[in-house]
C-alpha cells in the first residue's frame, strides 16, 4: 500500500500500560517518561517527518514539524472526569484514546477522561506541549 514502515497498533498501548505499571510501582514519573520518549524516538523515527494534511491548513510550500505524542492521564490530573471539550485542543488532533487496553480512534469531544487513559495526540511541538500542560496540570 506504499507504507515505508508499519507500527503495530499495540506498540503505543504497550508503552502506556508499562508506564502506568511503573507509575504504580512508584518509579519516578521523570524516569518513566524519559524511557518512553526514548522508545518512541527509535520506533517512530519515520513518523516524525514533516506532515501536511487537511487537519492543519498550510500555505503552499510551508511545512510544520508535526509529530505524534501520547500522554497518560494520571490520578491527580485536572483532566480526570472531564470531557475533552473542556480543554483547548486547537492545533492538535486527538487520534486515539486507549482505555484498559482498548483503543478508540478519534474520540469525540464529549468523551470523559479517566485516570489511566492514554491519549495519542498529533500536532506541532508547541501545541502538544500546551495541550499536555492543560491535561496534566
Amino acid at each position: 500500500a506504499g507504507a515505508t514502515e508499519v507500527i503495530p497498533e499495540t506498540l503505543e498501548a504497550g508503552l502506556m500500560i508499562a508506564s502506568h505499571a511503573l507509575f504504580l510501582l512508584n518509579v519516578p514519573l521523570v524516569r518513566i517518561m524519559r524511557r518512553v520518549q526514548e522508545q518512541r524516538a527509535s520506533r517512530y523515527r519515520l513518523m516524525r517527518e514533516y506532515f501536511s494534511g487537511d487537519a492543519f491548513a498550510q500555505s503552499e510550500g510551508e511545512w510544520r514539524d508535526d509529530r505524534m505524542h501520547s500522554i497518560l492521564i494520571v490520578d491527580d490530573s485536572p483532566a480526570v472526569n472531564r470531557a475533552l471539550a473542556d480543554f483547548d485542543t486547537d492545533g492538535v488532533v486527538v487520534t486515539a484514546l486507549v482505555r484498559q487496553g482498548e483503543r478508540k480512534l478519534r474520540p469525540t469531544s464529549d468523551t470523559e477522561l479517566l485516570a489511566g487513559d492514554a491519549l495519542v495526540l498529533f500536532g506541532s511541538p508547541d501545541d502538544l506541549q500546551r495541550v499536555e500542560r492543560a491535561l496534566l496540570g
